[in-house]
């Protein structure tokens, strides 16, 4: 029987894919727009003082390898090699919703959503209330970012919770989230998000670069004397956030 693996958040949320060849794709990001003024009729116009930074996204190797015992082999109806490889490549791409949300920037780890530099954050004890949850998205809106395809992404725990607590305690009042969209956005689950951390965001601003595919493998040379075999699956991938202002982390005391 397969695994009960999550199904990928992400990939409700619309995130941008850039394909690469394997090389480390740069682009450059506005971080301060130029300024129209007004001037007079002979006189100069003023530099309009524009500011942008580089990003670059290089490959950072994700992977998995899975032995298989003879005896397994022998016994397993279907192939168990079949489930395995399935498995497997659903567990690269939770590996990467995770990293683009949580990744720390260690240990080979690319920045998630969670840990860059200059997202909106506000306090978790006040995301549970309607005012809370309008804080979170005019922070987005103050930085000029208007889409209408904003996402929350939180895990079950916090989920449920929004769905039992009211906007207010007037009779008849609505639950925070109804019909799985709190204030008009969708909210989509991923359990390796701590308890009290959500993320409101437009997530057309969160890249994530493929360098070279999934790689997926069966080994039948290794553990030949056993009869085993086993299989292996790599990929490289790296994520940025292009406009962090686009984003909303709750933390605690904000």
């Amino acid at each position: 029987v397969p695994a009960l693996r999550p199904a990928t958040a992400l990939s409700k949320t619309g995130y941008r894919i850039i394909p690469s060849t394997g090389h480390s794709v740069s682009f450059a990001v506005v971080t301060q727009g130029s300024t129209a003024k007004m001037y007079d009729l002979d006189g100069n116009l003023e530099d309009g003082d524009l500011k942008f930074a580089t990003k670059e996204l290089k490959p950072r190797k994700a992977g998995v390898c899975v032995p298989i015992p003879y005896s397994l082999l022998l016994q397993a109806r279907p192939e168990i090699d079949a489930i395995v490889s399935d498995d497997i490549v659903k567990a690269l791409d939770e590996l990467r919703d995770n990293m683009a949300l949580i990744g720390t920037g260690e240990n080979n780890q690319p920045v998630g959503i969670a840990k860059t530099v200059g997202v909106n954050n506000v306090p978790v004890s006040s995301i549970f209330t309607y005012e809370g949850v309008c804080d979170a998205e005019r922070l987005i809106r103050d930085s000029n970012d208007m889409s209408e395809n904003l996402y929350w992404v939180m895990n079950s725990k916090n989920y449920a919770k929004f769905k039992t607590t009211l906007k207010d305690d007037v009779a008849g009042a609505e639950y925070l989230m109804e019909d799985g969209k709190i204030n008009g956005y969708e909210a989509v689950i991923n359990n390796s998000l701590d308890d009290n951390t959500i993320i409101l965001g437009n997530f057309d601003e969160l890249v994530i670069a493929d360098f070279d595919g999934l790689m997926l493998k069966v080994d039948d040379i290794t553990f030949v004397k056993k009869g085993a075999v086993q299989i292996i699956a790599t990929c490289a991938f790296d994520c940025i956030c292009r406009r962090p202002n686009s984003f909303t982390v709750t933390v605690a005391g904000a």
